[in-house]
């Protein structure tokens, strides 16, 4: 078994790892506390998506009007989803910010490494 399973460098790579998970937790933080200050107020994130809506309609309209006329057609009249039917919508990254308690022991945890 020790043959097939080399323990010492396994354990090597486990330190290795340790570090460079470490390293990227530092920096995670780093970078999460840099970008936290030049978020977006609410008003300038809907000036934002306003523009981005009105960008994306321009450019559907020019795709839409080099379509074949029965394509734009057909398009128009199919069936809109319902209300029900539509999935909610979860911001990228939302999933990856820790609840209050978690962040306090990831922090005490991140502390007692430091020391």
């Amino acid at each position: 078994m020790n043959a097939i399973a080399n323990v010492g460098r396994a354990s090597k790579d486990v330190v290795a790892m340790s570090k460079e998970m470490f390293k990227m937790g530092v920096i995670e933080d780093v970078l999460e506390d840099t970008l936290g200050m030049n978020s977006l107020s609410a008003e300038e994130e809907d000036e934002t998506d306003k523009e981005v809506d009105a960008i994306l309609k321009e450019i559907a309209g020019e795709v839409t009007g080099a379509m074949p006329e029965r394509v734009v057609k057909a398009a128009e009249e199919a069936p809109k989803p319902k209300k029900e039917e539509q999935k909610e919508q979860v911001p990228i990254g939302a999933g990856a910010v820790p609840a209050a308690g978690e962040s306090d022991d990831m922090q005490s945890r991140l502390d007692a490494l430091r020391e």
